[in-house]
């Protein structure tokens, strides 16, 4: 117990006698918040109860850190005070509320300490800042001036790093020294979005200090070009010149333009042209091959800084007729046959356009056979001629400045059509398109019966089938036409001159071998005046004989007749004896052998008939005694009538006319 009293006096004993050996004070600081690197000054005193030799610590305490700021020996004497005064420099490894604390130390152990009041210690600044307007055009220069102080009011010397940001994102950075507190920069506003504008200041110095201040100056950029301008018309042809004339303004009345470039843009093209000044006067060529219809051309006007502003216009191109053709399926077509193509028209971008040309056709011969006004860009037809003549044809087209050829080929067609006519005769035509020369066959009940056709084109021939086949009805069957004529009724009803085929004969029929219709009619012609002249000779022969006073018996005149008539087949076979010479003939003309032939042959036929007259009338007529005697058989005391030559035709009227007039009708 007295040993723990003992203890707590000592200890007692030693506090009193530490307190009564030094005590320290601090001066007031200068401020209540610094800057990181600012210089303070921190002082005091210190008052010893003995003579001691003593260490003197200075320590920055703050919240998050401390540090060591200064320390020295000092020797005190007894009840002396001693000063002291530091100027301290704010280290920048410290921020927040802090305090200096200082305290003295015998090297074992701190004796004696004391606190400062808090303070601050920041890394921030003090600015104002300013630009002359709130609009600006792209190309104008933006000044941005300010003041930077630190807390304390002291001016800065620094660095600022100024950020121009749009729509939260960073456009632009740009840097200017900070002079004893002041900053200026002069800034081009060149090659930047337009919009609303922010700008950010961040300033720092070397001790450490940076402060950022947000939104510091706000400002409104603008890019755009206002555009005056129209074009010369409203409509052009490919290739001409469009003209575009105005005025280009910018934005800002102020702001001058500088490097303005033209760029017209249509469709894929594009037109890039320098321009000096406001008023503007373009001039571009049109493509030649530039579509039809509407088109919209584009006009930017752009500057070196950035400055931008565009005007469209729409405008009309009229169709130019470029290529004119045709397209046809084949080259090759039949008579009769329909020949269609598609008339093609096309502008100058190769595209259908519409209109209508003139159409022409012309045959082999260059000869026109239609000509019609037709529309284009659809299928076109015409019908050839049932006869169209073999060869190349042509069609060409005519319109719009435009023409084009088109050629084909009209075949070879040989072809007949047989028809019943009445009264059994068929009607042969030939309905193809080149001449028609040979045999054609007709066959009925297994007879065949063969006859030569010559006709040309449309040409006609009549033919009896009289001539070829029995009376009756047939089924006529043509093996060269693959056709039958079912129940054809064949009657002769022709007079002589029709059996010998002096009539039914057509124009067009024609032959290049054979006696040809015409020689045949001639021929025919010349048997049938040798008839008739014999006929009269033999008539006058007749009635010179009637005036004699004898009368023929009846069966003298029918001899008589009846060798007339036999003579007359003896002509007619005579004349078919003759040797024809095949002749090759046209309608309408004759050579000069032709002619000779004929008048040969006719005068051998008159040469013929004289010498058959002569012979006739060289016979001598017997002649009949008056009154037969009764071994004639008659009875006797009966007479048989007298028959007078110059009587009998008076007897009965229908045997009036000769015999030689109704053998020839």
């Amino acid at each position: 117990m007295k040993m723990g009293w003992i203890s707590l006096i000592l200890i007692f004993l030693i506090i009193g006698s530490v307190s009564v050996l030094a005590e320290i004070r601090l001066d007031p600081l200068s401020g209540s918040i610094f800057n990181l690197g600012d210089q303070i000054i921190v002082s005091g005193a210190i008052v010893s109860g003995a003579s001691q030799r003593m260490t003197l610590n200075l320590d920055l305490v703050c919240a998050s850190s401390s540090s060591s700021l200064y320390i020295k020996t000092i020797d005190l004497k007894k009840d002396l005070e001693s000063s002291f005064s530091r100027l301290i420099v704010i280290p920048s490894i410290v921020a927040g509320d802090c305090k200096f604390v200082a305290s003295l130390s015998d090297g074992d152990s701190v004796k004696e300490s004391v606190e400062s009041g808090q303070f601050a210690i920041s890394n921030k600044f003090k600015g104002a800042f300013e630009i002359v307007d709130s609009i600006y055009q792209l190309g104008e220069t933006i000044p941005v001036v300010g003041v930077v102080t630190r807390e304390s009011g002291d001016p800065v010397d620094g660095k600022a790093i100024v950020y121009f940001k749009k729509d939260g994102k960073t456009v632009l950075i740009e840097s200017v020294d900070v002079v004893a507190g002041d900053m200026a920069m002069n800034k081009e506003l060149n090659l930047m979005p337009p919009g609303n504008y922010i700008i950010s200041i961040e300033v720092s110095d070397s001790l450490g200090n940076k402060h950022l201040f947000e939104e510091a100056l706000t400002f409104e950029l603008l890019g755009n070009l206002n555009l005056e301008l129209k074009t010369d018309k409203e409509s052009y042809s490919p290739g001409s010149n469009l003209v575009i004339s105005g005025i280009v303004r910018s934005s800002v009345a102020q702001s001058v333009l500088k490097g303005l470039e033209v760029t017209a843009r249509l469709g894929d093209i594009e037109l890039v042209q320098p321009v000096t000044g406001e008023n503007l006067n373009l001039v571009y060529q049109l493509p030649s091959n530039i579509k039809t219809g509407t088109h919209k051309i584009d006009i930017i006007i752009k500057d070196e800084n950035g400055n931008y502003g565009s005007q469209g216009f729409t405008f009309k191109i009229n169709p130019l007729a470029t290529t004119l053709g045709m397209k046809m399926d084949k080259s090759e077509f039949a008579p009769d046959e329909k020949v269609e193509f598609d008339v093609v028209l096309y502008d100058q971008a190769n595209d259908p356009m519409p209109g209508s040309v003139m159409l022409k056709v012309y045959d082999k011969n260059n000869e026109l056979r239609a000509e019609q006004d037709i529309a284009v860009n659809k299928k076109t037809n015409f019908d050839l001629p049932e006869q169209a003549l073999p060869g190349p044809w042509k069609i060409s087209l005519n319109g719009l400045g435009l023409s084009s050829e088109q050629n084909f080929v009209v075949r070879e067609v040989k072809k007949l059509d047989v028809v019943v006519v009445d009264g059994g005769k068929l009607k042969v035509r030939n309905i193809g398109n080149v001449d028609f020369s040979g045999p054609l066959s007709f066959v009925a009940e297994g007879v065949e019966k063969v006859k030569e056709i010559i006709l040309s084109p449309s040409g006609e021939q009549e033919i009896h089938l009289a001539d070829l086949f029995d009376e009756g009805v047939h089924d006529i069957q043509i093996p060269l036409l693959d056709k039958v004529l079912e129940g054809v009724s064949i009657v002769d009803d022709r007079t002589l001159l029709q059996k010998l085929k002096l009539d039914g004969i057509t124009g067009k029929a024609v032959g290049d071998k054979g006696t040809g219709n015409f020689w045949v009619a001639l021929g025919v012609i010349a048997l049938v005046l040798g008839v008739v002249l014999l006929g009269f000779s033999i008539l006058r022969k007749v009635r010179s004989v009637e005036d004699k006073p004898h009368v023929h018996s009846n069966s003298s005149w029918d001899d008589e007749f009846v060798r007339g008539q036999k003579r007359a087949k003896e002509l007619k076979k005579l004349d078919e004896e003759i040797p024809k010479k095949k002749y090759k003939y046209n309608f309408g003309k004759a050579s000069e052998a032709d002619i000779a032939d004929f008048k040969r042959r006719m005068v051998r036929l008159v040469q013929d008939e004289e010498e058959n007259r002569k012979r006739f009338a060289s016979r001598k007529w017997q002649e009949t005694p008056p009154r037969m005697q009764e071994s004639s058989g008659f009875q006797m005391g009966r007479s048989k009538p007298e028959f007078d030559i110059k009587r009998m035709p008076s007897e009965n009227k229908e045997d009036s006319e000769s015999p030689f007039k109704k053998m020839f009708g």
